[in-house]
């Protein structure tokens, strides 16, 4: 949640497929105040006296709430739905919000009741079909966060509606987020690591080394033994 408040700084939230409702939470807690969590009818209970910011919806149908929101999330949801529901899901999604970040099991990952663990192009064609392209400015970042769950590392990308994707790169690259290898699927948009100069894929390649070495010398477990303090 922070990593994509430092890119997009949405001011309403919704997530589909809320749960609990941990991630809206963390919303509130960067300041946002507009939010709505969409799940089961057996998720009202767990919002209780918050039962305003939540909505009860089957994902399999089309969903039509009336309004937009900044910044749509769905993580590790779809993969519970039939594959003939995905299509459904995605129209929702785009539909609710220009930016949405989402994520979904991939193949072999395992957990109760998922029915349709794809790879990510699966869904990269799917949000191609509707205008928006794949951003992958959160995976970087994420790859070695040690209180981040491995799933969320690998599968997570932000998707956006064409016109917004440049900004987003634009912001991704000013606070030092983005690898050269984002992928998009529009034309031209297109960055991928064939594309890229020998020296942007070192100067990449070298600055990723540094972040990595610098947070192992800061983690007391990757220190020395005996060694009371940690490097600068």
């Amino acid at each position: 949640v922070n990593l994509v408040f430092r890119l997009l700084k949405p001011q309403s939230v919704v997530d589909v497929g809320c749960g609990k409702g941990a991630f809206l939470t963390e919303c509130e807690r960067h300041g946002v105040t507009d939010v709505l969590g969409i799940d089961g009818e057996p998720v009202r209970k767990v919002f209780g006296p918050a039962g305003s910011l939540f909505r009860a919806a089957d994902l399999t149908s089309p969903l039509s709430i009336g309004r937009t929101f900044d910044l749509a999330i769905c993580l590790e949801v779809a993969e519970h739905l039939p594959d003939s529901d995905a299509p459904t899901l995605i129209d929702t999604l785009v539909n609710l919000a220009p930016t949405v970040v989402f994520s979904a099991a991939h193949p072999g990952q395992g957990g109760q009741t998922h029915v349709n663990e794809q790879w990510p192009t699966y869904w990269h064609g799917m949000f191609l079909e509707r205008g928006f392209v794949t951003l992958d400015v959160l995976r970087g970042p994420l790859g070695d966060h040690p209180h981040v769950e491995e799933f969320y590392r690998t599968n997570t990308f932000l998707y956006s509606h064409h016109q917004h994707a440049p900004e987003i790169l634009a912001e991704a690259v000013s606070i030092g987020t983005s690898d050269p290898y984002i992928r998009s699927f529009s034309g031209s948009l297109a960055v991928s690591i064939e594309h890229q100069t020998w020296r942007t894929l070192l100067a990449a390649l070298w600055a990723k080394v540094l972040h990595r070495l610098r947070r192992r010398t800061r983690d007391p477990r990757h220190l020395p033994s005996g060694s009371g303090h940690t490097l600068p």
